[in-house]
């Protein structure tokens, strides 16, 4: 994890997470991300790069990362994954990192952001039984517990995992109410969304957005 002066990133090197490290915000990020991928280079790892959600009493929304830092991130990972050879380190942003940019090249694991899959495609199951779509998503997520019920039961319920399985267009707010992708994107990571912007149908963190109001943050020596 890297904690920028309020700021924080979680990075994976296969199963394990790197240890804290604190830097000045904005103008080290992305030398603090450089001197993390010169250490990974060919040390046999996956590099999954995710921007933690703030959640509880013990962080709040202002030490998020900011919307450039988070364009920065974005660029970093696509340079990564153009100019490093994949054998060399496989480098990829989580599904919190997108969506929809018309400068950057390819930063995530998918080619083509098919929307959250919490509660349709994935499940997660926390260690005193409660579930969740994702494993990421806070606790106003959670749609009961295998302690409580059976697994296929809280799967099967029909107002269970509403947020994706019940989504309509209109539902949308802010700026991706209207957005040309909100159909399919359904206002990206629903944990990053909600954790900044307190809404289930509004995210803040997509590069669409930055791009369309011209807040990409100046670009800074590879």
């Amino acid at each position: 994890m890297i904690y920028l002066a309020g700021a924080y990133l979680i990075i994976w090197a296969a199963s394990f997470v790197l240890i804290l490290s604190m830097v000045q915000r904005q103008s080290r990020l992305e030398a603090e991300l450089k001197a993390l991928r010169d250490r990974l280079r060919g040390q046999n790892l996956t590099w999954q790069i995710q921007v933690a959600s703030l959640h509880g009493r013990k962080f709040d929304r202002a030490e998020m990362l900011s919307e450039q830092e988070f364009y920065q991130v974005g660029r970093f990972i696509a340079r990564c994954r153009a100019e490093i050879p994949v054998e060399e380190l496989p480098v990829a942003g989580s599904h919190d990192i997108g969506y929809h940019s018309d400068r950057l090249g390819r930063y995530g694991e998918l080619s083509d952001w098919p929307g959250c899959a919490a509660g349709i495609a994935t499940v997660g199951l926390l260690s005193d039984g409660r579930v969740k779509g994702c494993l990421s998503q806070s606790e106003e997520f959670v749609e009961g517990s295998i302690r409580e019920r059976p697994f296929r039961e809280i799967w099967t319920d029909p107002k269970a995992f509403a947020r994706n399985r019940r989504f309509r267009p209109d539902l949308l707010t802010g700026t991706c109410g209207g957005c040309v992708h909100g159909p399919t994107c359904r206002a990206g990571c629903a944990d990053l969304g909600f954790a900044a912007s307190g809404r289930l149908y509004e995210n803040p963190y997509c590069f669409h957005r930055i791009e369309r109001e011209g807040k990409v943050p100046i670009e800074e020596i590879w």
